[in-house]
C-alpha cells in the first residue's frame, strides 16, 4: 500500500486573502510537495461571490494539484464538528475536523479561533 500524501485543507479565509490580492495562482507553488483541497463545505461558503466562485471553478479544472472534496463526517466526528459549530463557522469546523481525522494541515489566517483546538488534537496549520 502507498504512503498516504499530506494534503492542506483550504480554510475560506485563506482562499479569500489569496484571491483578493491576485495571487491565487502561485498558492500551489507555496508548498509544492502538498496537494490543495477545498472542502464542499468551504466552497460553497466562497462560491456566494459568483467571481470567486468562477475562478475557483476555473483553478479546480486546470490545477491538478487543487480538488473539492465532499465533507462527510461520521459518527463522533459529526458530533465534534456540530459542537464546533457553536463558536465557529461551518467551513472552519469542517476543515479542523477534515485534518484531524485524515492528519492533514490547516490552511487557515485565523490562528486566533483555531490554535488551542488544533494543539489540543495534533492538527498542523
Amino acid at each position: 500500500m502507498g504512503h498516504k500524501k499530506t494534503k492542506i485543507v483550504l480554510d475560506a479565509d485563506v482562499i479569500i486573502h489569496f484571491i483578493e490580492a491576485g495571487n491565487f495562482s502561485l498558492l500551489p507553488d507555496i508548498f509544492p510537495e502538498y496537494e490543495y483541497i477545498v472542502l464542499d463545505v468551504v466552497y460553497n461558503e466562497v462560491s456566494k461571490n459568483s467571481k470567486t466562485r468562477d475562478l475557483i471553478d476555473n483553478y479546480l479544472r486546470y490545477f491538478s494539484k487543487l480538488r473539492k472534496e465532499t465533507f462527510s463526517p461520521k459518527g463522533e466526528s459529526m458530533k465534534e464538528y456540530f459542537s464546533l459549530q457553536r463558536r465557529l463557522g461551518k467551513g472552519e469546523s469542517a476543515c479542523m475536523i477534515y485534518c484531524r481525522d485524515n492528519q492533514d494541515v490547516l490552511g487557515s489566517s485565523n490562528l486566533r479561533d483555531i490554535k488551542e483546538y488544533c494543539s489540543q488534537n495534533s492538527i498542523n496549520s
